[in-house]
């Protein structure tokens, strides 16, 4: 395996989906110290590492060259899915509905096998931090609360009264 090999794969995926340059990873040592770079280690070890400020902030290690490409396309589809939630932002919505939404379909379109990774990871992590489309409402009533001369932590639990918590599943 090379880095051409990788870059290649890559590219095959990413004109499926348009991916812009924006969110293209390096390939090979970072030139930038910034963003993620694909890289091969001892052994041909394939390595998924991102970079901020010439700091290394975290390192993937993938087992194949599907495990590395799934790395790289969920990282660059929640991106994608982040900027065009933040352009078409729902309110009185949680942002994380459209985010996984458009990620998990974009992912479907370059594989089911990865979809469907990105959905049990994402059910995964909504059970501890379940949809909450009312968050804005609990915090907007609760500063009008506060400004009426409440205490803070009864116009927090008149807001959770009013527009309750999200259960956890």
């Amino acid at each position: 395996m090379d880095i051409l090999t990788i870059k290649n794969e890559f590219l095959f995926f990413a004109q499926k989906i348009n991916v812009p340059e924006k969110y293209w990873p390096e390939f090979g040592n970072s030139k930038f110290g910034s963003g993620p770079v694909v890289e091969l280690g001892p052994h041909n070890q394939l390595l998924y590492i991102h970079y901020d400020r010439g700091e290394e902030v975290e390192k993937e290690y993938a087992v194949d060259l599907d495990d590395l490409m799934y790395r790289i396309f969920n990282y660059i589809t929640f991106a994608m899915s982040s900027d065009y939630e933040s352009k078409h932002r729902k309110e009185n919505e949680d942002s994380r509905r459209q985010k996984i939404s458009i990620q998990e379909k974009l992912l479907g379109e370059l594989s089911q096998v990865w979809k469907d990774r990105c959905h049990r990871e994402n059910l995964y992590i909504l059970k501890s931090y379940p949809f909450d489309d009312l968050s804005q409402k609990r915090i907007n009533y609760s500063i009008e609360l506060k400004n009426t001369g409440m205490s803070p932590q009864d116009a927090w639990a008149n807001a959770v009264k009013k527009f309750p918590l999200p259960i956890s599943i």
